[in-house]
């Protein structure tokens, strides 16, 4: 019984921090702008995420498009069609020269695709 006791006038004195603990993240009470549950959050798609590797990892070639090709429960797999926009017949064909002008060189860091 005098354990009973002991804890029962812990939880009457206030002054004591041996019985708080911190509560469970649950709802809101307050101003949501307190909790940061209102602000965007940028997450890019795994389609973009893919082609920005490739067109890190090979440099000398310009992302042209890619599409969706397998998954499993662990991975997604992408095809990306990559275009070497200093090659000459790239350069000439009129239904592609445009990727190999200046402008379009930061278009894969902005997710751009035709």
């Amino acid at each position: 019984m005098k354990a009973y006791k002991y804890v029962e006038d812990l939880w009457k004195c206030k002054q004591s921090d041996v019985l708080r603990r911190p509560t469970s993240k649950g709802i809101v009470y307050d101003k949501p702008k307190h909790y940061g549950i209102n602000e965007l959050k940028f997450e890019p798609n795994l389609r973009s995420v893919a082609e920005e590797r490739a067109g890190s990892k090979l440099t000398n070639l310009r992302v042209l498009n890619s599409y969706w090709v397998n998954q499993d429960a662990t991975y997604k797999y992408f095809e990306v069609i990559m275009v070497d926009y200093s090659h000459k017949v790239i350069r000439r064909d009129p239904r592609i020269n445009w990727i190999a002008k200046a402008r379009r060189s930061t278009l894969p860091l902005r997710r751009y695709r035709s």
